[in-house]
């Protein structure tokens, strides 16, 4: 299961919480209708995430999901005309791998196929750490391979074993890219 989630609050610079509104959601009765989605620009207010603050995407592989490496892929595709620059990545896993064994997110462009991407980070994060334990890694220092045009997706990418892994969840903080 795989959502956007707000990770700092929205604030002026005068320290006053912005409140971002989206849409209703779609009614089972107008669902037939033609609706445009809420992420477009024309509907969607990016400024919130021009001022520095950011937006989280993440993925869950709930229980024994976590142990079958048909479960990981793409769990994020960027809707937005803007570029989105990865500047966090972080894990937690609820009980240990039992062998040596990593999970690592990927940027995939145009066609590519999983494990045909760029590396977001410079490591996997290991699966027989400590669990319940938050473990970030560091980015890659190759400013492009943290930057998501639009359609670009995000995976997620397993290696070695995965014995014994249960419940994992990563978590990747974004804000729009501007280059100057």
């Amino acid at each position: 299961m795989s959502e956007i989630i707000e990770v700092n609050p929205l604030r002026r610079d005068d320290n006053k919480v912005i409140e971002v509104q989206f849409p209703e959601p779609v009614s089972a009765a107008t669902q037939n209708q033609t609706t445009t989605p809420f992420y477009e620009s024309d509907n969607f207010d990016l400024r919130f995430l021009r001022r520095k603050n950011a937006m989280a995407v993440y993925t869950s592989l709930k229980g024994d999901e976590a142990a079958t490496a048909e479960n990981y892929g793409v769990f994020f595709i960027n809707p937005f005309a803007y570029p989105l620059k990865v500047i966090s990545v972080r894990e937690a896993h609820t009980s240990s791998a039992s062998e040596a064994g990593g999970v690592i997110v990927e940027k995939l462009t145009g066609t590519q196929a999983l494990d045909g991407g760029v590396l977001i980070t410079n490591d996997s994060f290991d699966l027989t750490g400590t669990a319940n334990t938050i473990v970030s890694s560091a980015l890659s220092s190759v400013v492009s391979s943290t930057i998501l045009a639009n359609n670009n997706r995000l995976a997620l990418k397993d290696s070695g074993g995965l014995s014994g892994i249960r419940g994992i969840m990563v978590v990747v903080e974004l804000q729009v890219y501007e280059s100057f």
